[in-house]
Parts: structure tokens; C-alpha cells; sequence
């Protein structure tokens, strides 16, 4: 039994700094709240420097999808400013995704126009996949497709993808970005695994969530309450 014991440490000792150093890339901290992400966006304009306007694009995707906006000008205007950072930058797994991610919302605005409908969400999944197939342990690609596909209609049999996604960040990010980050997570972690088939999993997920992150804490409450 002590041999036993010695032999999983051991592996445990192996295995650990291994997963760790499989990720190649964190997701970009963008502010947890529509007012703050704002404020990210205006410090951008006018501003050259690459990671603060990297900041606002993917805050302004956060806002476009949080805000429900049907505002298409908008929504194309951030494809444009995507696409062309792509162009500079073709190997970012997390604009890839991001991209993805945009076209993917952009269909759901298209419910009358199913065929518009169906080429925006094949060409917003083909970016997003393509981007993890590129970059299989980057966790900013990873959170994009998972929200994306956790907010997609169960139908659409997208959830399992959000439900991989999401939990490897959940457990390679923890707290890296503070509580309130983490309870994001599992709140569509969530919502993801009860469009997957499995209620009692989301069930145990939204339970989980920390009382202190009060935003999703209440989110996750009103889940519970429905289900």
C-alpha cells in the first residue's frame, strides 16, 4: 500500500506541471460588467497600442452579445475590425474564435431569413473550431466557443462542445482571474450542461457557484428555480 501510495504521488508529481504546460494561451481579462467594458472601449479609441485595442474588441463582443443588440452596422463593423486583425495575425486562436463567435450571434438575428441563418452559423462554427484544431489548449479560444455554443438553442447539438470547453477552463483557470470570472464560467457551464441532457450536472454546477459573485449567483438561483 505505501508503494502505492509513493507510485501516485509520484505521477501526480509527473502529470501536474505536464497539463499546465499544455496551455499556450490565457483568455484576455476583459472587465465582468457592460459599464466597465465600456470604459475599456473608449480608453482604446485613438489609442495604438495592440493589447488595449484587443481589450476593446473582445469587450465589445461581450457587450453586443450581453446587450442582446440587434444594431447590424455594429455587428459588422466589429466582423470588419476581426477579420482584418485576423489578416495581420492569422495564427490567433482567440480572434479566430471571437470571430466565430460574432457570426454565430449575428445568425440567431436572422430567424425570417433561414437561409442567411444557416451561412452565418457554418461559417461562425468553422471559425471556431477551426481555432481550437489550431490551438487545441488555448483557453481564450476555449471560453469563446463555449459561451458561444452554451447560449446556442439545444437543437442545434452544439452544447457538448461548451460543456468541454468550458470546464477546461474552469479547471486550468480557478481563480486566476478572480471569483466573479469563475462564477461566469460555471454559470454557463451550466446552462450548458442542461442543454446537453444533463440537469442533475447543471444543477450541481449552479449550486456550486460562490454567494459572493452575486451577479451569477442570482442567475444561477433563478436556473435552479426553473428547473
Amino acid at each position: 500500500m505505501k508503494f502505492l501510495n509513493l507510485l501516485f504521488l509520484a505521477l501526480m508529481l509527473i502529470t501536474e506541471p505536464a497539463l499546465a504546460s499544455e496551455v499556450s494561451g490565457y483568455p484576455t481579462a476583459i472587465a465582468m460588467t457592460v459599464d466597465e467594458r465600456r470604459q475599456q472601449i473608449a480608453a482604446a479609441t485613438d489609442n495604438t497600442d495592440t493589447q488595449q485595442q484587443r481589450i476593446a474588441w473582445l469587450a465589445e463582443l461581450a457587450n453586443i452579445t450581453a446587450e442582446s443588440s440587434r444594431d447590424e452596422q455594429r455587428i459588422q463593423q466589429l466582423q470588419h475590425t476581426l477579420t482584418q486583425a485576423l489578416k495581420a495575425s492569422p495564427e490567433d486562436a482567440e480572434l479566430m474564435a471571437a470571430l466565430g463567435s460574432l457570426l454565430s450571434y449575428q445568425s440567431s438575428l436572422h430567424t425570417d431569413n433561414l437561409a442567411k441563418l444557416n451561412v452565418l452559423m457554418r461559417k461562425g462554427t468553422r471559425y471556431m473550431d477551426r481555432a481550437i484544431k489550431q490551438a487545441p489548449h488555448h483557453l481564450g479560444a476555449r471560453l469563446q466557443r463555449g459561451i458561444a455554443c452554451a447560449n446556442m438553442p439545444a437543437f442545434v447539438k452544439r452544447a457538448h462542445f461548451a460543456v468541454q470547453d468550458l470546464t477546461m477552463v474552469r479547471e486550468q483557470v480557478g481563480q486566476r482571474y478572480g471569483a466573479d470570472f469563475l462564477a461566469f464560467v460555471e454559470y454557463y457551464l451550466g446552462q450548458a450542461l442542461l442543454r446537453n441532457g444533463e440537469p442533475d450536472a447543471a444543477r450541481q454546477v449552479w449550486q456550486g457557484i460562490d454567494q459572493h459573485a452575486e451577479q451569477w449567483s442570482t442567475k444561477a438561483q433563478q436556473a435552479l428555480a426553473a428547473l
